[in-house]
């Protein structure tokens, strides 16, 4: 309700009983609102609008400088193969251990299902043993992220 610009107020009320207290509220606001009168102060309206944009500004660079910042962590954990730097060496070691060991049993999965395909024999035991590996190995990679390395 200010500025330079027409504000109506539409208050409605009724004649049931029930809806009295509703109805003396709604009168009440209607009385309040008619109270309430503005004078338009353009000098001092563009001296807001105009330290408002500065703020604004202002704090538009801080967070930006923030995501700056928060790329650049990013950037450094990418050059440090994107472990937890303040894990021991040993966990971030297993951790890249254990990723080898996924890579290499979920490659010689799709082998042995293109295998299976083919109808070699003794393929399925082995597709079989190769998607246990996998699925181990996928709990234990979640965990250990999970956990934060």
């Amino acid at each position: 309700l200010g500025g330079s610009c027409y504000t109506s107020v539409i208050i409605t009320g009724t004649e049931d009983a029930a809806m009295h207290s509703e109805t003396m509220s709604s009168i009440q606001f209607g009385m309040r609102c008619s109270r309430v009168s503005n004078k338009e102060q353009a000098a001092i309206t563009q001296i807001k609008r105009e330290s408002g944009r500065e703020e604004a500004k202002g704090e538009l660079l801080a967070e930006l400088r923030i995501i700056d910042e928060e790329i650049q962590s990013l950037v450094d954990t990418g050059r440090s193969g994107g472990l937890n730097l303040d894990f021991p060496n040993s966990l971030r070691q297993s951790f890249s251990d254990n990723m080898g060991k996924y890579y290499h049993h979920k490659s010689a999965l799709a082998t042995c299902k293109q295998q299976v395909k083919a109808g070699q024999t003794g393929s399925e035991k082995a597709r079989q043993y190769e998607e246990s590996q996998v699925k181990n190995l996928q709990g234990i990679l979640l965990r250990s992220m999970t956990t934060g390395v």
